[in-house]
């Protein structure tokens, strides 16, 4: 702590600790502000909202999923036909499942497979003709 040898010196000494306190309080009450609209209700779920809907891998994974469920779909009905035979349709609901789990999880595997079919497909059909 500096020693003041004069009143004038401790009086300015004084006035620029006011300062700088009322200068420190102004932003402090500025920085509150700000926090207090941050974690309004209404702007944490804005953020959160946001912050799920500009995601890539949320649209990845929802396109995986549907993906998945509807090629299990499909491969249940081609499996079970018009049958009504109980067992059929145990059979039917087990590979569905199977075919929905690994597509939703695996997408990228599937795809490059399905790459490969497609491209040895027209290849066939292009030595035929």
């Amino acid at each position: 702590m500096k020693n003041f040898n004069s009143t004038d010196e401790l009086s300015e000494a004084i006035n620029s600790l006011s300062q700088q306190q009322s200068t420190k309080g102004l932003l402090l009450k500025d920085q509150f502000l700000t926090t207090v609209r941050y974690f309004k209700p209404e702007n944490l779920i804005k953020e959160t909202f946001d912050g799920v809907v500009n995601s890539p891998e949320l649209i990845k994974n929802i396109i995986s999923t549907s993906l998945g469920i509807t090629t299990g779909f499909i491969t249940k009905k081609v499996i079970i036909g018009t049958s009504g035979n109980l067992l059929r349709k145990l059979i039917a609901n087990i590979i569905q499942i199977g075919v929905t789990t690994t597509i939703a999880t695996h997408p990228d595997e599937v795809k490059a497979a399905g790459g490969k079919i497609i491209k040895l497909i027209f290849k066939r059909s292009q030595k035929n003709q």
